[in-house]
């Protein structure tokens, strides 16, 4: 017969390993009786395991989304603040050229290249920059729309005319 330590032990690895499946790449732990949870050197904490796996469910979309954008920036795609918006389901879609929008849910990322949908971890935003790099090479029209949209929102002083 086991204690009831060693049953709650058990539980709490049920739910830490459910956990871990829910949120692919995050680093879990108890720290000073608060738990923890790492995403990409950023730190989130809460009393209760409940509380933090809510609190990455409404968190994560947005830091995915920003190193994605840093990503890009990376890769000579820069975007603006302007090309982020947030849902009101809690998602975050950037614009990155007419026809390519780009979606952050709470484990991943996903977009539309000719006509299917490709899903990619938010886990790993510099392989969906690389992706989304590699649409702009094999498609010139997409970077064409992308460079008419930037030139129509440059400052007015910046104007030939």
């Amino acid at each position: 017969m086991t204690s009831r330590p060693e049953q709650y032990d058990a539980v709490m690895d049920r739910v830490l390993d459910t956990a871990r499946r829910e949120f692919p790449g995050v680093d879990f732990a108890r720290v000073d009786g608060r738990w923890q949870a790492t995403v990409n050197a950023e730190v989130f904490s809460a009393g209760s395991l409940a509380e933090l796996c809510e609190k990455l469910r409404r968190e994560l979309p947005k830091l995915a989304m920003e190193q994605l954008c840093r990503a890009l920036a990376e890769r000579s795609i820069p975007t603006r603040d302007s090309d982020v918006t947030r849902t009101a389901g809690g998602h975050y879609v950037l614009s990155l050229a007419p026809g390519l929008l780009a979606w952050s849910v709470p484990k991943m990322f996903r977009w539309f290249n000719t006509g299917r949908m490709v899903l990619h971890p938010s886990a790993d935003p510099a392989g969906a920059a690389d992706l989304l790099v590699g649409l702009f090479e094999r498609q010139p029209w997409l970077r064409y729309r992308r460079e008419y949209l930037e030139a129509l929102m440059e400052p007015a002083e910046a104007s030939p005319i």
